[in-house]
């Protein structure tokens, strides 16, 4: 009988550390609020599905990324963001950046903006599925965070459909 009781303790204290979260998380819930591409939305949070739009190749294209942090305190550690635009299984390029306002400084309800400029010539004719995510890159196998919007897949949002033409 003792020993079925102290299992059930152990067991117990297991599942309390498997859901809790990630020193380095904090209390950073990030939402991927809104991003625009050449000044057109493809993606918000609001929308029950997925949009595509046509990108021409023949200058950058300009893509605006609108965060909130939903949760209660800022990160501890700093998230860097990854962008994966995607051809099938493959990423067709990618366009991780550091954010200008390092996540340990996304207070609650913090919403912040970053504008980025893209050379996607050498996708000209290509579809692909453009993702969102962030990743702790100082942590040991730069694991991501979740996010909190409802099309998010995990620990990404696909944010839509690009034709590159």
């Amino acid at each position: 009988m003792k020993k079925l009781f102290l299992t059930a303790i152990v067991t117990g204290a297991s599942l309390l550390a498997v859901a809790a979260p990630n020193a380095y998380e904090g209390g950073l819930k990030p939402l991927l609020k809104e991003v625009k591409i050449n000044g057109q939305v493809l993606y918000s949070d609001d929308m029950k599905e997925t949009k595509t739009v046509d990108v021409k190749t023949d200058k950058p294209m300009t893509v605006e990324y609108t965060f909130v942090n939903k949760g209660d305190a800022p990160s501890v550690g700093i998230g860097k963001v990854f962008v994966h635009f995607m051809k099938g299984d493959k990423i067709a390029r990618g366009g991780d950046f550091s954010p200008s306002m390092p996540t340990d400084k996304w207070k609650k309800d913090f919403v912040f903006k970053q504008t980025l400029k893209y050379d996607m010539k050498a996708l000209k004719g290509a579809k692909t599925e453009m993702y969102v995510g962030l990743y702790f890159y100082k942590e040991k196998k730069s694991p991501r965070i979740n996010f909190v919007n409802k099309m998010a897949s995990g620990q990404r949002v696909k944010v839509g459909d690009i034709n590159f033409q």
